[in-house]
């Protein structure tokens, strides 16, 4: 259900209130100078490799046979 009328004001409000919050505290800890953890590069590229093969695995490529 969508909101009408004044309640979709509001729930724009909410929504902006919250992601400004967020904003202001990844902005905080943007500030700080934090290391490299070189022992953690290798996370996020392992899971992008995972999707891809779950993706690939689970809906093969389709073209001309």
């Amino acid at each position: 259900m969508h909101p009408t009328g004044p309640n979709i004001w509001i729930s724009y409000g909410i929504t902006a209130v919250v992601i400004a919050i967020v904003l202001a505290i990844r902005w905080k800890r943007m500030s700080k100078v934090r290391p490299l953890k070189l022992e953690h590069l290798w996370v996020f590229p392992a899971l992008y490799g995972a999707l891809a093969t779950y993706l690939y695995a689970t809906n093969p490529l389709q073209g001309r046979a």
